[in-house]
Order: C-alpha cells, then sequence, then structure tokens
C-alpha cells in the first residue's frame, strides 16, 4: 500500500468520524477532497436526482434535494447540479424517512384522485371558437371598399 493510499483511507475514517458527530459539511468537504485527490479510480458511483428519486420509487426530485441537503443521502454540487451517490440511496432504503414519504404520496394520491381528469380528449382550439377573428371576412356584410 502507498501512502498516498494511506493517507486516503486516513482522510475516509476521518469523514466517517466527522459524520458520527454530527459535522455534516466537514464531512462532505473531507470526502470531496478525498474524491479529488484519488480521481476516478475511488470516486462513488453518482446518480442525478431524478434517477434518485425513480429508484426510490418517489415523485419528487426535491424531496431528494432535501435530503441531501439534511444530510440524509451524500450528495454533490456539480455546476447547478446535485448528484447523489448509489451507496447512499441504497442505504436510505431502510430509512425511516423513506417510508414516511412513500406513506404521504400514497395519501396525497388518495386525496387527489377524485380531481384526476384522467385521458380524457381536450377541444381544440378551433372547436372552442365562438367570434370572429378580426383577419376573416363576415360572410353577410360586402368587404370594405379599398381606396383606389
Amino acid at each position: 500500500m502507498t501512502k498516498a493510499d494511506t493517507a486516503v483511507e486516513d482522510l475516509e475514517r476521518l469523514a466517517h468520524e466527522l459524520q458520527e458527530r454530527g459535522e455534516e459539511a466537514m464531512a462532505k468537504r473531507v470526502v470531496w477532497a478525498v474524491t479529488v485527490l484519488h480521481g476516478d479510480r475511488r470516486r462513488p458511483e453518482l446518480m442525478t436526482t431524478g434517477e434518485a428519486a425513480q429508484a426510490l420509487e418517489i415523485r419528487s426530485v426535491n424531496t431528494i434535494k432535501r435530503w441531501v441537503s439534511d444530510g440524509l443521502l451524500e450528495g454533490f454540487r456539480r455546476g447547478g447540479r446535485v448528484l447523489v451517490t448509489r451507496a447512499s440511496v441504497e442505504a436510505i432504503k431502510n430509512h425511516s424517512a423513506l417510508g414516511t414519504q412513500v406513506a404521504f404520496e400514497r395519501t396525497l394520491n388518495e386525496a387527489l384522485s377524485p380531481f384526476d381528469i384522467g385521458d380524457e380528449p381536450t377541444l381544440e382550439v378551433s372547436a372552442a371558437w365562438v367570434g370572429r377573428r378580426p383577419w376573416e371576412q363576415d360572410s353577410g356584410r360586402p368587404a370594405k371598399p379599398t381606396p383606389d
């Protein structure tokens, strides 16, 4: 094992200790530094918030973003995007927050189901038009004379 590998393992242990103490922001900074220093070999597999929501079978990517900011999921910002580690998504599957969210969404779906219009066809714009368009000629009136 090289000195670099030993240093990376020490930093990973430090990040874990910081998480246990509740210092999530500092732990994320250490994990980010390890990822940058070690490069692609040790980069955690990342998912978009949409992929994470789909994997957890919840409907809102904003819930995923909130869980990242609350420290329930391990996430990183890349530009304007939030990416989540696959390991943290797998770990939260046994967390009570996921069960609470799924139950909330089920209740919400039941409450909103009477208002669901389904896939009924909507009227075309031309079928809903009642009046005369300004640029159309009325067949009952003669056209205005044009000056010659």
